[in-house]
């Protein structure tokens, strides 16, 4: 059974009388890519500078690789690496001097890998930080954690600013690199399509809430779409046979949502005089969807791919 690299137990931190995290447990098994998301405001990067050791919570107990946070937080340190927009780059420092300034910090600094990664990137070791656009300093800090080989890698929103090209690029070097290294990884986006391909499990927040963690495939399954093809099409006879269902109509085919095994809804579909029935699994960002809804949470511009 694989061990878990980072582990919260109970965890509650508040700001100015406002509870941001309430309760919160998560285990992370080492070597694993964890998606992190939720609604805006919802405690995602709270949660993540807790497990780096920056902010106290209020109680509960935040462990990394066996250490306790943030009492032994310097420690820790040698393990984990944060790549964020308020991550702090050196802006009067070439790339090469910065380079030298992170060699010293982190004991596993692979200065190999650092000068692959900048050929990759089309990084020259004498520009200037500062003059950088933002999306080339965001891949300076993709090159910069993945050359410090820490045990810990946490992602937040990486691949703002970046191209489609480039994106794309990034995301295989952080799958090939933790492949290599046994990296975990903490991956928080609000793109949903992007946590789906990249992650092997995800974490969804609300209000400072876990609603669901686990494994992607099983997180999926938290709803089912269920379709049904009625000869005379939306009878009121058929209609009435479903008015618990409520579906959505489009010519003779109805679809309805299930939550968790569609076994009933199938029945129903079938017992209304459905001609056949298939069973469509959802994607991640559906499903997400669909549990903040239930939460309350809904927005005209609201859109499946992006939360």
């Amino acid at each position: 059974m694989t061990s878990s690299l980072v582990t919260v137990e109970n965890l509650d931190k508040t700001f100015r009388g406002q509870k941001v995290l309430t309760r919160i447990d998560w285990a992370i098994p080492e070597g694993s890519i964890y998606g992190l998301i939720g609604s805006n405001g919802s405690g995602k990067t709270t949660l993540c500078r807790l497990i780096l050791g920056i902010l106290w919570p209020d109680s509960g107990l935040v462990t990394v690789g066996g250490v306790r946070l943030p009492q032994e937080s310097g420690r820790a340190r040698q393990q984990m690496y944060y790549v964020g927009a308020d991550s702090r780059l050196g802006r009067g420092f070439r790339i090469a001097e910065w380079a030298r300034y992170e060699q010293l910090m982190y004991e596993q600094w692979n200065a190999a890998r650092f000068q692959k990664l900048l050929q990759a990137f089309e990084l020259e070791p004498s520009q200037r930080i500062g003059e950088l656009s933002y999306g080339t300093k965001t891949q300076l800090q993709i090159a910069l954690a993945l050359s410090a080989s820490p045990k810990l890698l946490i992602l937040d929103e990486p691949t703002n600013g970046l191209d489609l090209v480039v994106k794309r690029q990034v995301l295989q070097l952080i799958l090939d690199v933790v492949s290599e290294d046994h990296t975990t990884v903490i991956f928080i986006s609000h793109l949903i399509e992007d946590v789906e391909r990249l992650c092997d499990q995800v974490a969804l927040l609300h209000r400072g809430q876990k609603l669901i963690d686990g494994p992607v495939d099983m997180v999926k399954k938290t709803f089912t779409r269920v379709q049904g093809f009625f000869p005379e099409g939306a009878t009121p006879r058929v209609k009435d046979n479903l008015r618990e269902v409520s579906p959505e109509w489009s010519g003779r085919m109805a679809a309805g949502i299930a939550r968790g095994t569609p076994d009933g809804l199938v029945e129903q579909f079938r017992s209304a005089g459905a001609l056949y029935v298939d069973v469509v699994d959802m994607d991640l960002a559906e499903v997400v969807r669909r549990l903040l809804e239930a939460e309350g949470y809904k927005r005209e511009t609201f859109h499946a791919g992006t939360l």
